[in-house]
């Protein structure tokens, strides 16, 4: 039988479960967290940027990035999360993958998979379900997998014009 990983994230925490029968055996496999996630920005940088007058313009201007702390920090957490994803898929490499995560971090983890994670992927779940007990979480994926038109949506097929599909 095939089994299900299912991995739960937000900015300041990530979940890694996976399943053999049913939805309704859930266990956690691992777990981590991003303390940026939760600090301030000035907790995140030393100093303000450096700044200097360029005469040709006529006004100043910042040495800054482009992002912020709080932004780069966010984006490590994706990268973390894809490779993690990945590191469980070439244990198991016939597993399901279904990733459940707040939208703009949906994005950011989809941008840092591996094309064998990709393929693994089977539905996402544009919402933040870190909230809740295991318990709940088993339902809510259980629920989602036997819905017809849930929230949940595919990857594209190779050659899709279109970035998400609804199960039908």
């Amino acid at each position: 039988m095939h089994k299900l990983q299912v991995v739960v994230a937000e900015s300041f925490r990530a979940h890694f479960y996976q399943s053999t029968a049913t939805p309704h055996s859930l266990e956690l496999v691992d777990s981590f967290t991003n303390p940026a996630a939760r600090a301030h920005e000035q907790d995140l940088v030393s100093d303000r940027p450096g700044r200097m007058v360029d005469r040709g313009l006529g006004h100043t201007v910042s040495f800054g990035n482009q992002h912020s702390a709080r932004e780069t920090a966010l984006d490590r957490h994706a990268r973390r999360i894809a490779r993690r994803i990945g590191g469980l898929g070439a244990q198991e490499q016939d597993s399901r993958l279904v990733l459940i995560a707040s939208g703009r971090l949906l994005g950011l983890i989809r941008a840092q998979l591996s094309a064998a994670s990709a393929r693994r992927l089977v539905a996402e779940i544009p919402r933040d379900l870190t909230h809740l007990n295991m318990h709940e979480l088993e339902l809510a994926v259980a629920e989602a997998q036997s819905t017809e038109c849930a929230v949940l949506s595919t990857r594209p097929q190779p050659g899709s014009t279109t970035m998400t599909h609804r199960h039908r």
